[in-house]
């Protein structure tokens, strides 16, 4: 039949080419197999800022803290933890220099986690991500958020006029009261939107936060006549 070559080949190029998608798909599921198992063996084995706390945090995950139980637990983990301390072990052991630098290592990895977690705002915005996956260290999903809260937009605008319109220390000393308060009430917020798992409204919160951190950074060196470099 004429063209019967051709239609030949054609079909075997078709055979050869959808095998290939096929096997490229395989190993694209493959790969993506692997790559879930390697990135949830190392997630399952690391532990989170609260379990590395097991006497603060005894059931995990908080956003309530008792920064007494807190301050002391960490002072007892880097008495034993110290990079120093560890060093004189490591010297007893022949050829161990892995184990210092690992040590070593955990110290700082304390030093983080307890600054994470006495500060609310580091620690709601570790929740956010780590409960939420939401990283609010990424400033366009913080943005987003900013322009999601019309009510945080206009007190955004309100905060501007003040700031721009405050001439004595006594106004300042009124807003800096204001604002500590305004710190207080968000924090209760993030608890309560923490004990229902709204992650969402507990992102916003955190983003309010951060703007409330940002305007005592502010006032405390607010001058009469200096310009105010606000950040959002």
């Amino acid at each position: 039949m004429p063209g019967g070559e051709d239609d030949e080949e054609e079909e075997q190029e078709h055979t050869y080419i959808h095998k290939h998608i096929h096997i490229y798909t395989l190993d694209k599921k493959f790969l993506g197999f692997i790559m879930w198992r390697l990135t949830r063996n190392y997630t399952t084995a690391r532990k989170t800022f609260f379990q590395m706390f097991p006497q603060t945090f005894p059931n995990g995950t908080s956003f309530k803290i008792n920064p007494r139980t807190l301050r002391k637990e960490y002072r007892h983990l880097q008495s034993i933890s110290h990079p120093d301390l560890k060093r004189e072990a490591n010297e007893r052991v022949e050829g161990d220099g892995a184990a210092e630098a690992e040590e070593g290592e955990d110290s700082s990895m304390i030093n983080k986690a307890y600054e994470t977690l006495m500060d609310p705002l580091k620690r709601a915005q570790y929740i956010s991500k780590v409960e939420g996956g939401l990283d609010l260290g990424d400033d366009e999903v913080g943005k987003s958020l900013q322009f999601q809260d019309k009510e945080m937009l206009m007190e955004m605008m309100d905060v501007h006029e003040m700031l721009e319109s405050m001439s004595t220390e006594r106004e300042a000393e009124e807003m800096r009261s204001a604002n500590d308060r305004k710190i207080e009430e968000i924090v209760q917020q993030l608890e309560v939107c923490f004990n229902v798992k709204d992650w969402e409204r507990f992102a916003m919160l955190a983003v309010r936060l951060k703007y409330c951190y940002n305007i005592k950074n502010v006032l405390r060196e607010w001058e009469a006549g200096k310009p105010i470099n606000l950040t959002h």
